[in-house]
């Protein structure tokens, strides 16, 4: 009953919000990059899950795109390290090569 409180608890909108947005500001502190996330949730393996993340220098051009991320939700709010691994789905990273 309490798992299923935590969980129902930590998909309202509002803490998806300030997740999505903690992760924003984190990334875009000190950087010519932009980061936005379309939309994020838990599931009930315990990962937090960010859906189309799109990263964009100054000039608006797309540097990484990316359908789905998810990892494990507890290093991200402790100093807990896990020997985890990172799911990308659909990874799509554009590079401009500089040829001297």
């Amino acid at each position: 009953m309490l798992a299923a409180s935590l969980y129902v608890a930590l998909n309202t909108s509002g803490v998806q919000n300030y997740l999505k947005q903690s992760v924003i500001d984190y990334i875009n502190i000190d950087s010519n990059n932009y980061l936005q996330i379309g939309n994020s949730s838990f599931n009930l393996k315990g990962e937090v899950v960010f859906n189309e993340i799109s990263l964009s220098n100054k000039e608006s051009d797309t540097i990484l795109f990316l359908e789905t991320l998810k990892t494990n939700f507890f290093p991200l709010v402790s100093d807990l390290s896990l020997n985890n691994s990172i799911l990308l789905k659909l990874l799509t990273i554009y590079l401009i090569i500089k040829i001297i």
